[in-house]
């Protein structure tokens, strides 16, 4: 497991936020097993099966033999104790809710804010696209809670710019949520080399 101080999005830097991750993929290692998880995003998974199933292949059986470990380093090595936790919206959501879910029984008291965060268009990080039609596209549902928050966990499964978790912020000042410490936490990082 390692940690960066860094600003996000990478290449376009407005926040600055604390990385925490088990494996920045480099090219060429498994990172744990993780690796599936670009595999379902890719395709590239559901090309290897016999079957077509992305499920019915040994990175999906190795990377679910190997999920409870992920979410206990995350959840046990993570040195913050948030006020608020979040998950983006995601084609993928039984990926990050894992990882989240060590955190919300961990941090008990801290409020889960994923539930007011909805997409309102087919727009995707991952896809390239950019900072502000991420932020377009993405919704928050204001509950009044937001300016006595003193710091945020945002919990995804998989990481590479950070433009979603930064239009999450920046939809959550909007909101009033004050300038606290952030932490951005998921299992494995597909470092891009540029915008």
């Amino acid at each position: 497991m390692a940690s960066e101080i860094t600003c996000i999005p990478l290449y376009e830097p407005r926040f600055a936020v604390t990385l925490v991750f088990l494996c920045k993929y480099a090219g060429g290692q498994q990172c744990d097993g993780l690796m599936y998880l670009q595999g379902i995003r890719s395709g590239t998974l559901a090309a290897v099966s016999s079957t077509g199933d992305p499920e019915n292949t040994a990175a999906a059986r190795t990377y679910k033999a190997m999920l409870w470990k992920h979410t206990l380093q995350l959840a046990t090595e993570t040195e913050i104790t948030p006020s608020a936790i979040a998950s983006p919206p995601s084609r993928f959501p039984q990926h990050a809710f894992p990882y989240r879910a060590a955190f919300t029984k961990k941090f008990k008291v801290a409020v889960d804010l994923t539930e007011r965060f909805s997409r309102s268009a087919n727009v995707f990080s991952g896809e390239d696209a950019n900072l502000e039609d991420i932020v377009a596209a993405l919704s928050y549902k204001a509950e009044g809670d937001e300016s006595k928050l003193d710091s945020l966990l945002i919990v995804d499964d998989v990481f590479s710019r950070g433009r979603t978790a930064a239009a999450m912020i920046i939809k959550l000042q909007a909101a009033g949520f004050p300038s606290c410490p952030i932490t951005v936490v998921f299992p494995l990082w597909l470092p891009r080399t540029s915008v």
